[in-house]
């Protein structure tokens, strides 16, 4: 009984990543495209660094960022849906 309540609730848990992954990925995507630019920022407390990527003046630069912010989290997020749907009608 514990292991199949502790399945669940970890199919369930991907499921919820999996939907925020995607709704996040199909934002920063939209926002990027529709902008032209992606800006993120990146390490810690002591130091932060922002950088911005202009599709017009970087247009590598711009794909592959899009790529990893955008594309990528869709694609994981939906199989991470797929397999999580998959599993729960299966118990």
């Amino acid at each position: 009984m514990a292991n199949h309540l502790f399945r669940l609730g970890f199919f369930v848990m991907l499921l919820l990543f999996g939907v925020i992954a995607v709704f996040l990925g199909l934002v920063v995507g939209g926002a990027g495209l529709s902008s032209g630019a992606i800006t993120y920022t990146f390490g810690g407390a002591g130091g932060q660094l922002s950088e911005t990527v202009v599709r017009a003046v970087s247009p590598a630069a711009f794909w592959r960022v899009l790529t990893l912010t955008a594309v990528l989290p869709v694609v994981l997020g939906a199989l991470a849906v797929w397999w999580a749907k998959r599993a729960l009608r299966a118990s």
